[in-house]
């Protein structure tokens, strides 16, 4: 028996096992996944926790995503996007095809995926930081300069300040007390703004992992708190 049948057969038995431990129906599809100058051929398994690529030519690359870590995902012409808060084999974003079949397991599973991903703080589902938790976010940033250009740092979160703490450009460093921040913007997962109620405004581009609906409400609801009356 080969090595690669050999990785093969116990890639097979650990999506055996996730399907069992799921308890619940499984979903089985045939997929394509791209790749750079190409695409990988296997099949998609869709549990009730976790999305499940099973590389056929490769098996060492296959991938196992739990629902918990996908912050967006989007199904197009038979195209299902997947964005994910972690790195898996050095990606955040993944492209399936779906060449054929009934995509409904496929888009229910999706649309529950994005709605645990912009749950916001206070639910059920963002028991994990109630109120009062203390903050502790980082994410890694591009500060994106005008006209052009920009910086690598990174954008540090807490209980009472947002930090900017820039790895190129030592100058571009920035602290705001929540407080002073008049607005924080979401445009994407990728790009936020911090507008302050003094002095200029700074656009981020998120490198790698974006931010969550979730996390980024916790800001906000942060900063509203911190900017009432006491």
């Amino acid at each position: 028996m080969s090595v690669r049948t050999q990785l093969g057969l116990l890639i097979l038995l650990l999506v055996s096992a996730a399907i069992c431990a799921a308890q619940s129906a499984a979903r089985v599809m045939n997929a394509d996944l791209a790749v750079p100058f190409g695409q990988a051929q296997g099949f998609l398994v869709v549990t009730g926790e976790d999305l499940i690529f099973v590389n056929r030519e490769n098996p060492a690359s296959s991938i196992s995503i739990p629902r918990s870590q996908i912050s967006d995902t989007n199904v197009s012409d038979r195209l299902l996007t997947v964005q994910t808060r972690e790195s898996y084999h050095n990606q955040n974003k993944f492209t399936f095809r779906i060449p054929e079949g009934d995509l409904s397991a496929i888009t229910s599973w999706t649309q529950a995926a994005s709605a645990a991903a912009s749950q916001p703080a206070g639910t059920a589902q963002a028991s994990t930081a109630p109120a009062g938790t203390a903050l502790s976010m980082s994410f890694q940033v591009q500060h994106k300069h005008f006209p052009r250009g920009s910086c690598d740092g990174r954008l540090l979160i807490t209980d009472d300040r947002i930090s900017f703490e820039s790895v190129s450009k030592i100058e571009h460093s920035r602290q705001w007390d929540m407080k002073d921040i008049k607005e924080f913007k979401r445009d994407s997962p990728y790009d936020v703004t911090i507008d302050p109620f003094i002095g200029g405004g700074y656009d981020f581009r998120m490198v790698g992992t974006g931010m969550s609906s979730r996390d980024y409400q916790m800001i906000v609801d942060r900063i509203a708190t911190m900017r009432a009356p006491r």
